[in-house]
């Protein structure tokens, strides 16, 4: 079995790039400083997903990380925040609008030619039955 993850949508560490801070504090502006997974306030796991695979009933786990050079429109970033549980447009509800306003604008504001290049870290992990 593989499991493919790790490219996360918005840097939450203190070294995140200015464009996810400013993602960040539009998205705590509309929906609030707790961040949201559907219904619910998302709180980080204690383990991490490798751990869990580790002490799985399936063996030879390995994993592998990877780096890879994105380029995205401030269209396609905002698409991609719509299609999270955290600030989706049913999260959102009537201010999906303005929210998508304030986001392109605020990002226009830092890229001219409205494209960002980012480095994503991907993860692959494998185990077998």
């Amino acid at each position: 079995m593989a499991i493919i993850g790790g490219a996360k949508p918005l840097n939450y560490s203190p070294e995140a790039s200015e464009k996810d801070k400013i993602i960040q504090g539009v998205i705590k502006k509309y929906l609030g400083k707790e961040r949201r997974a559907g219904k619910f306030i998302y709180t980080h796991p204690e383990e991490s997903f490798e751990t869990y695979l580790r002490r799985s009933k399936f063996c030879n786990f390995k994993e592998h990380y990877y780096k890879a050079k994105f380029d995205r429109t401030i269209d396609q970033i905002i698409a991609q925040l719509f299609s999270t549980s955290f600030a989706s447009k049913k999260q959102l509800g009537e201010n999906a609008e303005n929210f998508k306003k304030e986001a392109y604008e605020k990002l226009k504001k830092l890229s001219q030619d409205g494209k960002f290049t980012e480095i994503l870290e991907l993860s692959l992990f494998t185990v077998r039955k």
